[in-house]
């Protein structure tokens, strides 16, 4: 099934021969196929959905590389003034205007040498937390749990600095339950204050443990300063599958917090073509 799927998500230009062994290939369907990439979040491994390719065995989708920051909740307590709680309705014109944002950073990230793990990137591709991405996370961890934040409280944003936010959600299990922040934009000013306000929230929902997945790397000094620790994580493996011209190890995911799962119509890439 996992190696149909590339046959619906992707331009049949882009893909090989079809198996003859398979039979026929999907229909091809408006408002699909055509898309560049595709990613997915493993917990069996990487082998699992890296043998799965278009084609047959292999050439599926490849790992990269997953950084976790974790942080104690703490008993820390503070006021609410300078800040706004944000509830599931208020957080969808956060993320409109945080997709926005990310398109404007994506288009402006240099491609050039010494700035990434590979010497040329191929593309730098990103998701995008509108069209219930970023909303899907929230009913997803708490429909069988029957959890909910305190005051029903998704997020928090800055009333001095707006650029300033952040969105969550939780994992129940393993126990004992985890905040996992979802969307989260700050500086290396606003970031401490942006945390004392995640925790806040997590203590007041019972959760003595916040992550965030790939916090940016100038953030992660400020993090390590207010408790967090920063780890390779060898669990929910994030894999692409690039579709697009040039190789394939020199596309790189950006931009991103947590275990998304779209279609290409939320997915927003930069590609150079050398």
């Amino acid at each position: 099934m996992m190696r149909l799927l590339h046959w619906v998500i992707a331009s049949r230009d882009n893909l090989p021969e079809f198996p003859e062994a398979w039979g026929t290939p999907p229909e091809e369907v408006a408002d699909a196929g055509g898309g560049l990439f595709s990613v997915l979040w493993s917990d069996v491994g990487e082998e699992f959905y890296h043998s799965a390719g278009p084609g047959g065995e292999g050439d599926g989708w490849e790992k990269r590389e997953l950084v976790s920051t974790v942080w104690e909740v703490g008993t820390e307590e503070g006021d609410d003034e300078g800040w706004k709680w944000l509830t599931q309705e208020q957080l969808k014109g956060l993320w409109d205007n945080d997709a926005e944002l990310i398109r404007k950073e994506l288009e402006d990230m240099p491609v050039k040498n010494g700035l990434y793990e590979v010497e040329r990137p191929t593309a730098l591709v990103t998701c995008l937390p509108t069209n219930g991405v970023a909303a899907f996370q929230i009913p997803r961890a708490t429909y069988i749990s029957n959890f909910s934040m305190a005051g029903e409280l998704w997020g928090v944003q800055s009333l001095r600095n707006p650029d300033t936010y952040a969105s969550w959600s939780v994992e129940m299990q393993p126990s004992p339950p985890t905040l996992i922040v979802t969307r989260l934009r700050a500086s290396e000013d606003t970031f401490a204050g942006l945390i004392t306000k995640i925790k806040q929230a997590a203590r007041r929902s019972g959760i003595w443990k916040v992550e965030v997945w790939n916090l940016q790397v100038g953030l992660r000094g400020v993090a390590e300063k207010t408790g967090g620790r920063t780890s390779i994580q060898s669990e929910h493996l994030p894999q692409i599958m690039w579709y697009g011209p040039n190789k394939f190890q020199q596309v790189l995911l950006v931009l991103m917090q947590h275990d998304y799962h779209w279609l290409e119509q939320y997915c927003f890439s930069k590609v150079h073509i050398d």
